[in-house]
């Protein structure tokens, strides 16, 4: 890679850095079943806390407004309860207020289930807000009947409110917030409710069972079955948009698969989210982060059927918080001493080694930038590919990037220096940026933990060999965005690098070039980067440091670790 340390600097292209955050809450609830008419005051009170806590942005312009967080649209902005058809009863120990969707709102919803669009016309959406003497929630609650249950009559669709469903109905009910986060739902065939399948994870390849079929025993292959659950809006009967909901994964058997009939209701909680407060998923220790997650899906167990013949209440009024994300386990990525251990086992693999005696070899033969890209075979292994040694330029080399079974899993590079000058912010640049220029890394946070924990640059000099690894990719971030995200910025930066680095050497009269690019280095990445230094022909790695002198000169030294 290029090196800009006590030579001109001449630059070519940037590759500006982003995070993006996102977060996605959503809201739920429960609730005597006892038919009244809802007084003024409680239908003023109620609607008064809905208006407060729903305001209408008065910016509709007859579309659906998409929200900002979470991707779905803001119902709030065009679906308005209809308050002059209320009515209200106590059920499940809550006081209910139900009406339906406004009329004036033109507004209609189905599911989509697979390639299957379920008829609009059976679909009915209902307000409820819940109170139990001390606060208010509100859902939207969405009936889909089967056309075996409707049956060529639209007018069973009037039967099943919350209070009280048919005791023949079939169909789905689902829950929402007010503004189109989805809840869950249950399944109904004929006034049961219907068990979901139970999802798996999917298995390498078929299985075979033996069933009995007229004497004979038959093998079918179970197989996986996973479906993809949109709800779709509808204004004045002309389809608006879909919003994902969720994919659900069962194992059927393809000879005789009636799963298909009864598909399960989505769970709570989109995917990448759980119900319940943030939580801080425990670290990964840097040996096990190779276990990668399923990304399956449970379903929720049958629920205890209402005993008054209503609708199942909301799933709970947990809220889902969006998953956190695991990381390596501190003292694996930013304590040198515990991972320097890991850097000398990588140095002394039989390919990486090779690889690295024949850097060195035309490096030092040429005065030119040789190297090669370090590829895993596997994520769950310590196999590497045997990559070709390239030629670069006197002071630059590009290395590429892999993320696949065939040309392996790109978690290092290594190259040579011949001026014997040491690692350079270019090196660090282009290891840190692959997170944000590779989708396999960006798009999968399994994918990103893993390169974030063995990430690694080496850069081969005649006195000996630097590794430098990120101990915090968040601090690098913000610098590489800060100062590295413009032509004028790098130039700046790596002049900067050369300032310090020509400093050290003058403050230090026996200094090298090598310890004088570690020490501009870390100069410009504080406390952000692990750099390791072995002499050459040895595999014995010792994590480096800046001592203070007592007349506060700063000099690169070696960092003790506990025996």
């Amino acid at each position: 890679m290029k090196k800009y340390f006590l030579k001109p600097v001449a630059l070519k292209f940037i590759i500006p850095f982003f995070l993006i955050l996102a977060a996605l809450v959503i809201h739920s609830c429960k609730r005597d079943n006892k038919n009244n008419s809802p007084t003024a005051d409680a239908v003023s009170q109620a609607k008064a806390w809905y208006e407060s806590a729903y305001p209408v942005s008065g910016t509709t312009g007859g579309t659906l407004i998409t929200q900002t967080v979470g991707g779905t649209h803001d119902l709030t902005q065009w679906v308005k309860p209809d308050w002059q058809h209320t009515v209200s009863y106590a059920r499940l120990g809550k006081n209910v207020i139900e009406m339906p969707v406004d009329p004036a709102s033109k507004f209609g919803s189905t599911l989509k289930i697979g390639n299957k669009l379920l008829n609009k016309a059976y679909s009915r959406s209902y307000f409820l807000l819940l109170n139990d003497g001390k606060t208010y929630q509100a859902y939207i609650l969405t009936i889909l009947a089967d056309s075996s249950y409707v049956n060529n009559d639209l007018s069973k669709l009037a039967h099943n409110t919350y209070r009280k469903l048919d005791a023949d109905f079939s169909g789905k009910i689902i829950y929402f917030t007010p503004r189109g986060a989805y809840l869950g739902g249950y399944g109904y065939k004929n006034g049961k409710l219907v068990a979901p399948p139970t999802a798996t994870s999917q298995q390498t390849g078929p299985q075979q069972i033996q069933s009995v079929n007229t004497g004979n025993l038959k093998p079918h292959a179970i197989v996986q079955q996973c479906t993809d659950w949109y709800i779709a809006y509808f204004i004045d009967g002309v389809f608006q948009d879909a919003d994902y909901l969720t994919t659900t994964c069962v194992e059927v058997d393809d000879g005789n698969n009636n799963a298909s009939n009864n598909p399960p209701p989505p769970p709570p909680c989109p995917a990448g989210s759980h119900p319940g407060p943030p939580v801080t998923p425990p670290c990964i220790p840097l040996s096990s982060i190779d276990a990668v997650n399923s990304g399956h899906l449970t379903t929720n167990n049958l629920p205890v059927p209402p005993p008054d013949g209503g609708a199942p209440p909301p799933p709970g009024q947990t809220a889902c918080s969006v998953d956190g994300q695991a990381k390596p386990c501190p003292d694996d990525i930013t304590d040198p001493c515990a991972q320097k251990a890991d850097i000398a086992a990588r140095a002394a693999n039989a390919i990486i080694a090779a690889q690295n005696t024949l850097i060195l070899s035309n490096t030092t033969s040429t005065e030119v930038e040789y190297g090669t890209d370090q590829n895993l075979t596997s994520l769950t292994g310590t196999s590497y590919v045997n990559t070709g040694v390239t030629r670069g330029a006197t002071d630059a080399w590009t290395p590429t990037f892999s993320w696949d079974s065939t040309n392996g899993y790109t978690v290092g590079f290594s190259h040579g220096h011949p001026g014997d000058t040491g690692p350079s912010p270019i090196d660090v640049y282009f290891l840190a940026s692959q997170i944000n220029t590779n989708a396999a890394l960006r798009n999968n946070a399994t994918n990103k933990q893993i390169y974030e924990a063995k990430a690694s640059v080496t850069t081969l000099t005649s006195a000996g060999t630097y590794v430098v690894t990120i101990n915090d990719w968040t601090a690098i971030s913000t610098v590489l965005t800060n100062s590295y995200s413009t032509p004028a910025q790098v130039a700046a930066f790596n002049n900067n690098y050369q300032a310090i680095g020509q400093q050290y050497i003058s403050d230090n009269g026996s200094a090298t070039k090598g310890d004088a690019g570690v020490f501009a280095l870390m100069q410009l990445f504080p406390g952000a980067i692990n750099v390791y230094y072995a002499p050459t022909g040895s595999n014995t790695y010792t994590p480096l440091t800046i001592n203070t002198a007592v007349n506060g000169n700063k000099t690169i030294g070696n960092l003790p670790c506990p025996q």
